[in-house]
């Protein structure tokens, strides 16, 4: 899998290369710079703003944690996403570090919920943001076949939208067995793991069973999922105005509903690199949008991570850092192969 990412990786940057290259570098460059510092500012501020939406809804549907470490391991993940040579996968477990607050290996304050429940709270997040993105990308379908039924890139993206929406259903159901799913890995990765890693394995699935037992809960928490969904429609919409290149509401959430669902199904792909941009640039030219427009907003949303995401992942650095500095005081627990010894003996 890591040989695969760092192919794709390349892969999806060479294309992002050749796109930039083949619309011309400094036609690109112009509409990225008729944005000037201070549109990019409040591109960043609006982005900022979805984030601490997006963490209100992780709050409705798991009580019970501090919001700001919520929000703090919401930005890790999406960090890791955006700025790192990870899968998406890799961004949710940089979240669940960030959100755990575990340090030094010493046992978890009241503030820091540990990595079982920051897990399975990660994992409902993001179920409840995948079952309103079903709903979102529907509705970026329906604005998308409103337009021009009969434009040639609309079935595709159609076809590529509907395979989405089934590889996320699918990411629905199976997590709600993952408890079960790491007890059997730990049983096989070492004998002498066993009995610590199911104990674990109960916690996580104890927290995810506590977070389930709420369905008003987990409701609301979609429910702002999905506004949240329909912001990220009005950042589109807004840097597209900055580009000088007004599109309809409706364009907007058929532009950024399909190319959500086509992220998720290419998730593979480390920062969607390549897939990011073949997506704008298709989906703009459905609604007549210049693919150079197209790229400078998916540029943008690149520069916007970006901008957002190092902060997040110095600062994390940096706890990580002074963590491991600071001498644990707390006694730590014996080996599992020594206990066993002991309770034989």
């Amino acid at each position: 899998m890591k040989r695969l990412s760092i192919i794709l990786a390349l892969l999806g940057f060479a294309v992002g290369t050749g796109i930039i290259v083949h619309l011309g570098a400094a036609h690109v460059a112009s509409a990225l710079m008729s944005v000037g510092w201070r549109g990019f500012a409040i591109l960043v501020a609006v982005q900022l703003a979805i984030m601490v939406l997006l963490s209100l809804a992780w709050d409705v549907s798991c009580s019970g944690i501090k919001t700001y470490r919520l929000f703090y391991g919401r930005l890790a993940r999406e960090a890791g996403n955006s700025c790192l040579p990870f899968s998406q996968v890799g961004g949710i477990l940089l979240g669940i570090a960030a959100t755990a607050g575990e340090d030094g290996g010493r046992p978890p304050s009241k503030d820091q919920p540990g990595w079982p429940v920051a897990a399975a709270a990660t994992v409902v997040d993001v179920t409840t943001e995948t079952m309103a993105e079903i709903f979102f990308v529907l509705a970026g379908l329906y604005c998308l076949v409103g337009q021009d039924p009969q434009t040639h890139y609309t079935w595709p993206l159609i076809g590529g939208s509907l395979i989405a929406i089934g590889l996320i259903a699918a990411f629905v159901r199976v997590q709600q067995g993952a408890g079960r799913i790491f007890r059997f890995l730990g049983s096989h990765i070492a004998a002498s793991w066993k009995g610590a890693l199911d104990a674990q394995a109960d916690a996580l699935q104890a927290a995810m069973d506590r977070f389930y037992a709420s369905p008003a809960r987990l409701a609301g928490g979609a429910s702002l999922h999905l506004l949240g969904w329909f912001a990220g429609a009005a950042w589109t919409w807004l840097a597209c105005h900055f580009l000088h290149w007004p599109i309809t509401p409706a364009a907007a959430i058929a532009i950024e509903g399909v190319v959500s669902g086509i992220l998720s199904a290419a998730f593979v792909v480390p920062g969607s690199l390549g897939v990011q941009e073949v997506a704008y640039v298709a989906l703009g030219a459905v609604f007549g949008v210049d693919a150079a427009v197209m790229l400078g907003v998916s540029l943008l949303r690149r520069g916007r991570d970006l901008a957002l995401g190092i902060p997040v992942l110095i600062a994390w650095q940096v706890l990580e850092w002074r963590a491991l500095r600071t001498p644990t005081t707390q006694p730590q627990p014996a080996p599992l192969a020594a206990t066993r010894r002991e309770t034989d003996a």
